[in-house]
């Protein structure tokens, strides 16, 4: 029989997450849209109503995935804490396992989210790795525009070699034209990727190839 998993979409990366696990790994993939604050402070305060609709779920899955980082980020360990016999998986910050090698991270991040704890513990993580935090207005600008007479200029901002962590709603939402923006110079750090490979851990599906 197959092992469960259940994805909690809140609006940022969750079918594109569905698909990539389905793609990858023999298990039987739920995912369940919920509706939460969109705001800046809204999106990360408004935990207590997740927790009543993931309360739902408890032990229906062998795991519950978090697919929005920008939330995964800030509630994994309280959900873990609050849970202790349900698996849960999401981005937690582990930034220095996926910028091996790297000598530049550019984290794109609203100003709330930067005044969390989870946050600054990520980036003290990475204190090897030349860190840049721009404003992300100047970003979501250059994603509405492609004539390069109305772009933003963030030539000092993509520097050769840099990794893209993308912690900005309305960024997630456009991380084609992202990949444009940034071209060769870097890349973007991938969530599905990192999030399935812990999928195939907690279920014990070492003979798979994520």
């Amino acid at each position: 029989m197959e092992q469960k998993v259940l994805i909690f979409d809140c609006g940022c990366c969750g079918e594109v997450l569905e698909q990539r696990i389905k793609d990858a790994l023999p298990v039987e993939v739920e995912r369940v849209v919920v509706e939460i604050g969109r705001d800046e402070s809204g999106r990360i305060s408004a935990r207590e109503g997740l927790y009543k609709q993931i309360e739902r779920y408890i032990g229906m899955a062998e795991v519950i995935v978090i697919a929005d980082p920008i939330l995964a980020l800030t509630i994994l360990a309280d959900l873990r804490s609050r849970f202790l016999s349900q698996k849960f998986v999401g981005y937690e910050g582990n930034l220095d396992e996926l910028t091996k090698g790297a000598r530049e991270i550019l984290i794109l991040a609203p100003w709330a989210l930067r005044r969390t704890e989870a946050y600054q513990r990520m980036k003290a993580r990475c204190e090897h790795v030349g860190i840049t935090e721009p404003d992300c207005k100047k970003w979501l600008q250059a994603t509405k525009y492609r004539n390069r007479l109305t772009l933003p200029d963030l030539s000092n901002e993509i520097k050769i070699g840099v990794r893209v962590l993308v912690l900005n709603e309305g960024l997630l939402e456009k991380r084609d034209r992202l990949e444009e923006i940034i071209g060769w110079r870097g890349e973007l750090i991938d969530f599905e990727e990192d999030i399935t490979k812990k999928v195939q851990k907690v279920c014990g599906l070492t003979k798979w190839v994520v």
